[in-house]
């Protein structure tokens, strides 16, 4: 799904409990940064791209409560890992990414920087879970013609990444 943007950087977020994936996207250069941070180093990497940056820019971040989806969980009576268990433990993770995701947006929007909640992707690659490896989005970044010197890269930094080249 592609928003309607209205200026020539996108940056977008996935947000997750330990680091999060940021990409910057400049649509005049083609050229794609990516980053693997904290959570106040997101804020402060943001905040200088925000205060650096001669013209606005559209900010980008995942907002996996936009999702639809329920979680029926029961204990499980011998102590090993259910199928509702294991859904318990998913779950626990998909709301901590949630709430890291949620105060993103309002840390951003109590300084003042605009962004907007996008649903996650839909997972439809090679890679573990059917998320997209480095080798894909290497291909992707050449289909849309955006430079991208990496030769490694992390989940986080390429969902962030395809987020970003997915809306320039």
């Amino acid at each position: 799904m592609s928003y309607k943007l209205q200026y020539g950087t996108v940056i977008a977020i996935d947000p997750d409990i330990g680091k999060n994936g940021v990409a910057v996207i400049d649509r005049e250069s083609r050229a794609c940064e990516v980053y693997n941070l904290n959570f106040p180093e997101t804020l402060e990497k943001v905040q200088e791209l925000h205060n650096a940056r001669p013209k606005p820019f559209d900010l980008l971040v995942e907002a996996g409560w936009l999702n639809k989806g329920n979680w029926h969980v029961t204990e499980s009576r011998n102590g090993k890992w259910s199928p509702s268990a294991y859904a318990a433990a998913v779950g626990k993770g998909e709301g901590e990414c949630h709430a890291v995701s949620k105060k993103l947006i309002e840390c951003f929007e109590h300084y003042g920087i605009a962004c907007t909640p996008v649903k996650p992707l839909r997972k439809c690659w090679k890679g573990k879970d059917r998320k997209i490896t480095h080798a894909e989005l290497v291909n992707e970044m050449k289909l849309y013609r955006v430079s991208f010197p990496y030769g490694r890269t992390n989940q986080e930094t390429r969902d962030a990444a395809l987020i970003a080249l997915i809306n320039i």
